[in-house]
């Protein structure tokens, strides 16, 4: 019966390494013959300033075509960029999302004080032998506390998501 049992497993086994290393085969070939297909395969971006240029044409334009026309008018851009005269220069953009993240940085702090002084003061209720200690109004006042304490987590993550901001930003 051992002898049997242990056949079975042999073969098993040497049946499986069997397709493993056919299968593999089959996969270096199927990885060259994509690779084979890719070869005459070019890519091409089609950016804003390419429709922009050809909105009102009705032709496409060729890859090398494009290509040129795209490197062309990335050049043109970045200089009309610098010379038009109501644009924001990178310095104040930069300023300018500073500013927010700290408006919003301050909302956050400002939330997580009040949601503190909620969560405390239910906490002092519940905690004060003067208030009944069973019935409903205490079951209200740990409900309250429970979504209290979840919101004050909330606006903890997103006092450290903004952090995280500062940080990946560089203000």
């Amino acid at each position: 019966m051992r002898l049997f049992a242990m056949a079975v497993i042999w073969t098993g086994v040497s049946l499986g390494l069997g397709a493993a290393s056919a299968q593999s085969q089959s996969l270096g070939e199927v990885a060259a013959k994509e690779k084979e297909r890719r070869k005459g395969d070019t890519t091409r971006v089609v950016t804003e300033d390419d429709l922009a240029k050809h909105k009102g044409s009705g032709r496409t334009a060729t890859s090398a075509e494009g290509t040129a026309a795209s490197s062309e008018g990335d050049s043109h851009s970045a200089a009309g960029a610098s010379a038009t005269p109501g644009a924001k220069s990178e310095e104040d953009v930069r300023a300018e999302a500073r500013k927010d993240w700290e408006q919003r940085r301050q909302q956050t702090e400002q939330e997580i004080d009040q949601l503190t002084k909620q969560a405390d003061e239910l906490q002092r209720m519940l905690s004060d032998a003067r208030y009944a200690q069973f019935g409903p109004g205490r079951a209200r006042n740990v409900e309250q506390l429970q979504q209290a304490q979840d919101k004050l987590a909330a606006a903890r993550q997103r006092l450290d998501n903004l952090d995280e901001e500062r940080r990946r930003q560089g203000y």
